[in-house]
């Protein structure tokens, strides 16, 4: 059952409640506000991390995840060069 704390932080998640007379699953999931974006790590090192996992699970290129979220490509890159990571092509990923 959601609380009241997780509908208004906007916790993501899924439940699913055992139905103790049948053997069938009830599974609610919540809904997600329309619209909503999440803004990107201001932290360089939060960002890196992010980025990478992003590029692992969902992109096969840090152009295409830019075009995806809308995001400057070079703010991305200089923002990570700043500690000292490059966008690596062979290995779609910072290092």
């Amino acid at each position: 059952m959601l609380t009241q704390e997780s509908e208004k932080y906007g916790y993501a998640f899924l439940c699913v409640f055992s139905d103790f007379k049948s053997d069938h699953p009830v599974r609610y999931e919540p809904s997600i506000q329309k619209g909503a974006t999440m803004s990107l790590p201001k932290d360089p090192v939060m960002l890196m991390s992010y980025l990478n996992t992003q590029l692992r699970d969902n992109y096969d290129s840090l152009d295409s995840l830019c075009a995806d979220l809308g995001i400057d490509k070079a703010s991305v890159i200089s923002s990570l060069a700043a500690i000292d990571y490059h966008y690596m092509p062979e290995q779609n990923q910072f290092r």
